[in-house]
């Protein structure tokens, strides 16, 4: 990576810093453009450099978010179901602060179209042979499970994490084996 490629993501980390600082004690809507570069110490147009426009910077902060999950899942052996939604619900617990910043500003969309984006990749990551060798059924699973995951997150973290990770990863595959009993 040359020395300007470096200065470019250092400047995109800055900035995504500073929009997050901003939205502690800001509402999302009323931050400028101009507010995240000068809290960055960056001039308006280095943010027009590496971003087009305020919700660009959002997907950016998001998806490094779930890169980071995918590199911990990367790491772990054996995974099952259990452990699965252990990594998943510990991985936020501990973005939590993140989370509740995006839900307060409504962002929490970007999360879920992340998870849509990504969840081919975690998917390889827990299950590495195919799930169904039928790419639509493969892709409606990853759509029902990304979904799963996303409204379970988003309700613990609306009840104030009433259900701890270790909690999750026991209730989890319990409620998949209900529901694959319909089937």
């Amino acid at each position: 990576m040359s020395n300007q490629e470096k200065q470019k993501e250092l400047s995109k980390k800055w900035l995504a810093d500073s929009l997050i600082r901003l939205m502690q004690t800001k509402p999302y809507e009323e931050i400028t453009i101009s507010e995240i570069a000068a809290n960055a110490d960056l001039a308006r147009r280095t943010f027009y450099r590496a971003f087009s426009s305020k919700s660009d910077l959002i997907a950016y902060i998001v998806e490094n978010l779930v890169n980071e999950y995918i590199s911990d899942l990367r790491i772990t052996e054996n995974i099952n179901m259990e452990k699965l939604v252990l990594i998943f619900f510990g991985f936020f617990e501990e973005h939590k602060e993140l989370i509740l910043i995006f839900k307060q500003n409504h962002l929490e969309y970007f999360i879920l179209e992340s998870f849509n984006k990504y969840f081919p990749q975690i998917r390889l990551q827990a299950c590495k042979e195919k799930i169904n060798e039928d790419p639509e059924i493969d892709k409606i699973f990853m759509l029902i499970s990304g979904g799963g995951f996303f409204n379970l997150l988003m309700y613990n973290i609306d009840n104030d994490s009433a259900m701890s990770p270790q909690e999750l990863a026991r209730l989890v595959p319990k409620a998949i084996k209900i529901f694959a009993g319909y089937l």
